[in-house]
Parts: C-alpha cells; sequence; structure tokens
C-alpha cells in the first residue's frame, strides 16, 4: 500500500534511483517485485525503458531460435521476467545471482552477432 501511495505521488518520473522512500516510511524491506521496484524509483518512463530493453533482447533473440544456445537463452530470459516478479535479483539484492543472469543473456545475444556475421 505504502508502495503505491509514493507511486501515485510521482507516477512519469518516480522517485530517483535509491532515495530510501520505503525506509521513511518505517518499511525495512524492498518491494520484492523489479516491475515495482522500477516503477517506484523511475515511474512509467523508467518501466518503458525497462521492458523496451528486455523485449529488444527478447526481439533479437526471436531472430535466431533455431540455434540450441539461443534457444536456451530466450527460454532462460522468460524465466528471469518471471521470477523477477518476486525479487530484486537483476538490478538491486543478488549481485552473484544477477551476475550469472546477466551473463546468460550476453551468451545468447553473442550467439545471435556470431551467427548473424
Amino acid at each position: 500500500e505504502v508502495t503505491f501511495n509514493f507511486i501515485k505521488e510521482a507516477p512519469i518520473l518516480g522517485h530517483g534511483i535509491d532515495n530510501g522512500l520505503l525506509h521513511s516510511a518505517g518499511i525495512n524491506q524492498s518491494t520484492h517485485n523489479t516491475y515495482l521496484y522500477i516503477l517506484l524509483q523511475g515511474g512509467i518512463v523508467g518501466l518503458f525503458i525497462f521492458i523496451a530493453f528486455m523485449y529488444s533482447i527478447w526481439e533479437r533473440y526471436f531472430n535466431f531460435l533455431d540455434n540450441e544456445i539461443v534457444v536456451t537463452a530466450a527460454a532462460y530470459l522468460i524465466g528471469i521476467l518471471v521470477f523477477i516478479n518476486f525479487e530484486l535479483t537483476m538490478l538491486r539484492n543478488t549481485v552473484v545471482t544477477a551476475i550469472f543472469m546477466w551473463l546468460i543473456l550476453g551468451i545468447g545475444l553473442a550467439e545471435c552477432n556470431n551467427i548473424e556475421n
């Protein structure tokens, strides 16, 4: 409820990155949802940029789904997009896990580049 109230205050640009809004309201836990976190911090603009970025990765994968590595990375991307509904792993909380997530996505994109060239 507190998160949604803060989002209503600044829906377009959000409240800025890592400003401790939830701590100021007496909440010591995160939103546990990456999409809500981005909406709170970056507003609709930030959420749109994140979704556009993830879509651009998916679109790149989609053109090369006949390759096993790309299919694996695309499946992993779908899993990540579901997983980040419950955790801030890709952007904030668990850096070690996030490195592996971004690494797999990068390997898929590198394979797309290799196929294309």
